[in-house]
């Protein structure tokens, strides 16, 4: 369900998005239409996927989005190519994030690997590093650095509230020990506190090992014995 709505509502945003640029391009000539619909956040689905769920679903998002939006504008190669990029950088990159700043860097990066990649696609397509190639590279840069860790920070909190899904961040909210829940256990149960910050230790280690997120893993022990609190 959570994939299908982020597919329609981002899909009806781009072209709502296109609508806007035409409008606004027939106002102000000078800018090429390019500059516009290249500034679309169009990564930050897979990132928001990956961000919540997992990889597997990121990738293949990433991979049902770009070639939807290629379609939608004018059956475009290079667009749907730049989507898949920026997608795929995007999702790799949050991995990293755990906090703020870091869905801020993911972006940053992303917005590079999209800068890049719209100039390497006009050149292809024998535009060369003209005016225009030159603007809609940067536009695709601001678009994608800005719009998108705004987009993923706004809509993760409702995603989380509404599936009942936990991003890092949340992860993270949880994982404090100044969290009322556990100022409460070692309050009422000082023994089971002290057990389960030891366990947190231990899984957390042992999920860096084996792959797992070493952050979940954590959350889960210091929750594990909670009932004990009462």
């Amino acid at each position: 369900v959570l994939l299908g709505l982020l597919l329609v509502g981002l899909l009806g945003l781009l072209q709502v998005w296109v609508s806007i640029a035409d409008a606004v391009q027939d106002r102000y000539t000078a800018l090429p239409i390019e500059a516009f619909y290249y500034a679309f956040p169009v990564a930050a689905g897979a990132m928001l996927v990956r961000f919540i769920l997992a990889q597997e679903l990121a990738l293949f998002f990433a991979m049902v989005f770009a070639c939807l939006v290629g379609v939608m504008l004018g059956n475009s190669l290079a667009f749907g190519i730049y989507t898949l990029v920026g997608s795929l950088v995007a999702a790799d990159r949050i991995v990293k994030a755990k906090d703020r700043v870091g869905i801020f860097r993911a972006g940053l990066v992303t917005g590079v690997a999209n800068l890049i990649a719209v100039l390497f696609l006009f050149l292809v397509e024998g535009k060369g590093l003209a005016g225009d190639t030159v603007i809609t590279a940067v536009c695709a840069f601001f678009g994608t650095a800005l719009a998108v860790p705004v987009m993923v920070m706004a809509l993760t909190p409702l995603i989380e509230a509404t599936f009942g899904y936990a991003s890092d961040i949340k992860l993270l909210e949880l994982a404090n020990l100044n969290h009322p829940a556990l100022k409460e256990l070692i309050v009422q149960a000082p023994g089971t506190y002290h057990h389960s910050i030891i366990i947190g230790t231990l899984v957390e280690n042992a999920a860096e090992t084996i792959g797992a997120n070493p952050l979940l893993a954590r959350s889960c022990a210091y929750y594990h014995d909670i009932g004990k609190g009462r």
